[in-house]
């Protein structure tokens, strides 16, 4: 089987109830799926008690609060980062999964802009049928996902911190500042 891993606060403006409605749909594509939910927030509860009512329990798990070193480990046990978030500013967690090599599929939204390229290292999806389609397309195609996870981690280095000190001296250079090397 498949996992899918979401590391995220459990609180509203995340809107991690949208990817657990969606999970009967991706079911019926993908019955061996099973979703990894990383993180502790307000909603806990009633996240949880959805997946009861609705039989989810054998496919979603939530792990609560993780220490954060130890958060890279659950990265590792995904095939693929979701997020159907809205309300991210600088969202560690795509790039953290990026850097694991996880291909993203993500609700469209500005933030994920410069981060996840729309068929090169995942998927933005706008409603329940793109999302469900563009993980399936990825984990049935193990050249594509192979393909999605390198870029991922070549997106993923071009936003860390040597890329970005090495971006500023070249701007101080461009501009003819002196910067002692």
């Amino acid at each position: 089987g498949y996992t899918l891993v979401m590391v995220t606060r459990l609180s509203p403006e995340k809107n991690v109830m949208e990817i657990l409605r969606y999970m009967p749909g991706l079911l019926s594509e993908l019955p061996k799926v099973q979703l990894l939910i990383v993180g502790d927030g307000p909603q806990h509860k009633k996240l949880k008690d959805f997946c009861s009512e609705n039989h989810l329990d054998r496919h979603v798990h939530f792990t609560g609060r993780i220490p954060p070193e130890d958060v890279y480990r659950y990265y590792r046990m995904g095939d693929l980062y979701v997020s159907a978030s809205t309300f991210e500013l600088h969202s560690m967690s795509y790039l953290e999964a990026m850097t694991c090599g996880l291909p993203l599929v993500c609700r469209e939204d500005q933030s994920l802009i410069g981060v996840l390229q729309d068929g090169n290292n995942g998927f933005i999806y706008r409603n329940e049928q793109e999302y469900i389609d563009s993980i399936s397309r990825i984990l049935k195609d193990p050249a594509l996902k192979e393909q999605m996870s390198r870029q991922s981690m070549l997106q993923a280095e071009s936003f860390s911190d040597r890329r970005f000190a090495e971006r500023m001296l070249e701007l101080y250079h461009a501009a003819n500042i002196y910067c002692p090397q």
